[in-house]
């Protein structure tokens, strides 16, 4: 992730949200005759509150497709 000061004036480095990848191929159906369909890009989101992004991504780590969040706090800018 990377934030910019008030209008892109400027932006910080780049830091990583997760350290965690994901195997996009365990969230797909399984051929089982279920229908089951996945759309990754519908299910990913980034919500804000006051210092704190709160990104939402797809993973697999557990096995199976879930979403998972995290806070991430950032300084406020002058």
């Amino acid at each position: 992730m990377v934030t910019s000061t008030p209008a892109g004036a400027s932006f910080g480095a780049p830091r990583t949200v997760t350290g965690s990848s994901f195997d996009p191929t365990l969230g797909l159906a399984s051929g089982d005759g279920d229908g089951a369909q996945h759309w990754f890009g519908n299910y990913q989101g980034l919500a804000a509150a006051p210092g704190a992004f709160h990104p939402l991504w797809n993973d697999t780590r557990t096995g199976h497709l879930e979403l998972f969040t995290t806070a991430f706090p950032v300084e406020a800018q002058p």
